[in-house]
């Protein structure tokens, strides 16, 4: 006698409640790897986004610094009045992630650390570091560097700071100089934040390796440099 398959001897009922959970499985599958497509569409989006903004705020940045050098030529005087130009712009109202803009003069080469950088007092080792990179973009006259570090703020609260540096490079019979921009890393990063979508605690923010925001804290500068617009 010849024997029938197993799934042959199963009753109708319970070859269409196996079907049925087949297709429910099948579709549990399709349904899910589809959520999972539009989701990773959207993260990619946001972070896009929240990269874009960022890109455009440090842009914002160094085009402050250049319109700043402008300013200096077009003087001839560095340094003077630059107080009075700093004002006109009223920084705390349009980028108030910006402590201090400022020029620093020196003979051929900045010889001594640097104590203070605007409101800032600075421990010896960012002081240093800090020598070695204005000294390092005079020298190179490169167009514009950006370094983080960890100071304290007038609280005595450390944060993370940005510092963008642009050599002045003036005529002949000036006095040589650096301008430079600081930067409140936490403010900065709230306000990206603020204009976009996606929240900047999922986000690591890195210059040249470097982790900026709160996770960044304790770390201190070791000579790390970052060129403007490689993010």
């Amino acid at each position: 006698m010849i024997r029938r398959p197993a799934f042959l001897r199963i009753s109708l009922a319970t070859q269409l409640l196996i079907l049925i959970l087949l297709v429910t499985l099948i579709s549990t599958l399709a349904i899910n790897t589809y959520v999972r497509q539009q989701q990773l569409t959207e993260a990619r989006s946001d972070l896009n986004s929240h990269v874009r903004v960022l890109v455009d705020r440090l842009s914002d940045f160094e085009t402050l610094l250049h319109a700043t050098h402008s300013f200096l030529y077009a003087d001839q005087m560095p340094g003077t009045d630059l107080e009075d130009f700093i004002e006109g712009m009223e920084l705390s109202r349009y980028l108030p992630s910006v402590n201090a803009l400022d020029v620093v003069r020196f003979q051929d080469r900045l010889e001594e650390p640097l104590t203070t950088l605007g409101p800032l007092r600075l421990d010896p080792d960012v002081a240093r570091t800090l020598q070695e990179e204005f000294n390092h973009a005079v020298s190179r006259q490169v167009q514009t560097m950006t370094l983080p570090f960890v100071a304290a703020d007038a609280q005595g609260q450390a944060r993370q700071w940005l510092v963008m540096i642009q050599p002045c490079a003036p005529s002949e019979g000036h006095i040589p100089c650096a301008l430079y921009l600081l930067i409140d890393t936490q403010t900065l990063l709230q306000k990206v934040d603020e204009l976009t979508a996606h929240s900047g605690s999922l986000v690591d923010v890195k210059v040249d390796g470097l982790l900026l925001g709160p996770g960044a804290l304790g770390t201190q500068v070791s000579g790390l440099g970052f060129w403007a617009g490689q993010i």
